[in-house]
């Protein structure tokens, strides 16, 4: 295992193909403005994390559904009550995020309905996916916990006279969507040929004739230690280094605080690597997605992405407490077409 770890300090193209392109690729650190105006409602709840078992959040566990999931729902009404049902008697909160809303920004007739939906049920803001990030390395360094949330959706309209058109102001400030969408269309190249240079510098380890899930944990170490922590968090680099000189284990392994970034990690590797499948243009906004759901004990996801997360729960405990389902998870519990 030190061999490994000293090999992978010493590969100057792999180092160089991350400088600058994976702060391009996590674009969050720019959707934290959207959520800055809300900040303040992180002090209003007291933070109740359970550290073992299947995490909470204010007494709740979180529901993820993707950006296709809320589409669909806005369209059916009829769905919203046996949801709400579900949510209430599995004590869920339903988690909205950045990557929501950028996305569902581009479907204005859908902002009101959506609103209105998500004041029916159980709802709070995540934090953007490099909120998470940044809050995992700083929770292993002070041996605390992460909260991904920044606080639930209702106190936003408690003094409103129009709670739906004041949510809607708030999820959808155009000028600064319009910056973050056109950073991310800007982006984008970078984020491919970053793809790319990473596929011809991570070969094969545990079997050098293929990739196989065994390689997961050496992909998802090599990226989070070595591109992000030692670039951007050199201490907490050092003292993961330090941890692993110092023990007998034969493997990489990353400390437990690092949900997130291990499955934004593991996702790329599972897509890229194992299944050899070609960048597409949505592939932005499932990397930085999935960067929560290890927090949440539901995510109800398209069914690529499901699919990757499902396979990858079987290989990795990253997702042990969280169920992953297909849209049509939600067609038998509404009873409804939902697209």
């Amino acid at each position: 295992m030190h061999q490994w770890l000293a090999a992978r300090c010493t590969q100057p193209a792999l180092r160089a193909a991350y400088i600058g392109g994976l702060t391009c690729f996590v674009v969050g650190f720019v959707a934290q403005a959207l959520f800055a105006a809300i900040g303040r409602l992180q002090g209003l709840i007291q933070h109740d994390m359970r550290t073992k078992g299947r995490p909470e959040f204010y007494g709740y566990s979180i529901a993820y559904f993707d950006t296709n999931v809320y589409i669909s729902l806005t369209k059916k009404p009829g769905s919203w009550k046996s949801l709400q049902e579900f949510l209430c008697e599995n004590n869920l909160l339903l988690g909205v995020s950045d990557t929501n809303v950028l996305e569902l920004s581009l479907s204005p007739d859908l902002h009101a309905d959506l609103a209105r939906f998500l004041l029916q049920v159980p709802s709070a803001l995540l934090k953007p996916a490099a909120q998470i990030m940044e809050d995992e390395v700083k929770a292993y360094l002070r041996d605390t916990e992460v909260n991904p949330l920044v606080g639930p959706i209702t106190p936003l309209v408690l003094e409103s006279d129009n709670p739906v058109g004041t949510l809607v102001e708030s999820l959808f400030q155009r000028e600064l969507i319009t910056s973050i969408r056109s950073a991310m269309i800007e982006q984008k190249p970078a984020f491919e040929k970053r793809i790319q240079d990473t596929r011809e510098n991570f070969l094969p380890i545990v079997n050098p004739e293929r990739y196989t899930e065994n390689d997961g944990p050496y992909y998802a170490f090599q990226l989070v230690w070595l591109q992000i922590l030692c670039n951007d968090w050199p201490i907490c680099a050092r003292r993961i280094k330090e941890k692993i000189e110092g023990s007998q284990e034969m493997r990489p392994t990353l400390p437990p605080h690092f949900k997130g970034l291990r499955l934004f990690a593991l996702a790329q590797f599972y897509r890229y690597h194992l299944h050899r499948k070609a960048p597409e243009g949505n592939d932005y906004g499932d990397f930085l997605q999935v960067v929560p759901i290890p927090y949440c004990r539901v995510a109800v996801v398209e069914e690529t992405l499901s699919n990757e997360l499902r396979h990858i729960r079987r290989h990795d405990p990253v997702l042990q407490h969280t169920e992953v389902h297909k849209l049509d998870f939600l067609r038998e519990l509404t009873g409804l077409d939902l697209g």
